[in-house]
Order: structure tokens, then C-alpha cells, then sequence
């Protein structure tokens, strides 16, 4: 154990002596070994897979309380009703689920936190969001209706 602490410690001296050289050294040996890292890496992930999954949940709650607590306050609340139970963040604009295809839960809550946009983002109750979600989808169908009634009468 001693000389691997020791290799260690010596191959910190040789980095911080010349970081831009180590790391261009690091880049160059990921390329030439990258086939081979991956298959190391997809192999490790497949026999630690439950340890792995429980880190990225315990990570996801993290990143989720810290956000409700940014956009919600402390305790987290819901803007409409002031229940502290089942709260999620809300895109304002109805178009969160655009962030999260394209990020993943966890970074969006990144982006959410480190963006700080409390115009775009609100804290709500799952009811209230789905509440939210229901009269925006009837408010686009009563658009849609009005719309086709309009290229109706155009037509005749």
C-alpha cells in the first residue's frame, strides 16, 4: 500500500511541475486507449450498477431539494396553493419538457440552479402543475378551434 501512495505522490510532483505537458500526455494516451477505456468502463458500470444507480439518485434528490429550495424558499412551498408536499419545478411557459429531453433531470436542475431565471422557472404541487397543464392545453385547443373557424370562413 506504501508504494502506491508513494507512486502516487511522485506522479503529483511531475504533473504540478508541468500540468499543460501531463494533461497533453493524458489526452494523447485516452485517444490511443479509448476502445479500451470505454469497454473498461461499460464493463465496471455493468458490475456496479446498483451502487452507481443509487449515487445518481441520491445526486438527483440533492439537485432537486437545492433547486426547490432556490425557486421555493425555505421550507420549498407552491406558489398557488402554499402546500409543501409533492412539490416539482414548473417551466412558466409550458415548455420544460423541451429542457429535459434535450439535458436529463439532472442537468437540468444543473442549468435551473446555476441559471437563476426566477421568471422562467416556479415551484408547484404535482395537482396544481397538472391543474396548470390542463388549462393551457384547453386554452390551445380553444386557439386551434378559433383558427380553424377563421380558415373556414376565409375559404368560403
Amino acid at each position: 500500500m506504501e508504494d502506491i501512495q508513494k507512486r502516487r505522490a511522485r506522479q503529483l510532483k511531475l504533473y504540478w511541475k508541468n500540468p499543460e505537458k501531463m494533461r497533453a500526455i493524458a489526452r494523447k494516451s485516452y485517444h490511443k486507449n479509448s476502445k479500451r477505456s470505454i469497454k473498461y468502463s461499460e464493463k465496471y458500470y455493468k458490475s456496479h450498477k446498483i451502487h452507481a444507480n443509487t449515487q445518481m439518485r441520491s445526486r438527483y434528490k440533492l439537485l432537486k431539494l437545492v433547486a426547490l429550495i432556490m425557486y421555493g424558499g425555505f421550507p420549498p412551498m407552491c406558489k398557488y396553493c402554499a402546500t409543501e408536499n409533492d412539490l416539482v419545478i414548473d417551466h412558466r411557459d409550458n415548455k420544460g419538457h423541451l429542457d429535459k429531453d434535450r439535458f436529463g433531470w439532472n442537468a437540468f436542475l444543473i442549468r435551473i440552479i446555476h441559471e437563476r431565471d426566477f421568471e422562467k422557472y416556479q415551484v408547484l404541487c404535482r395537482p396544481c402543475n397538472t391543474m396548470k397543464a390542463k388549462i393551457s392545453a384547453s386554452k390551445r385547443l380553444k386557439k386551434i378551434k378559433i383558427m380553424e373557424e377563421l380558415r373556414c370562413q376565409k375559404k368560403m
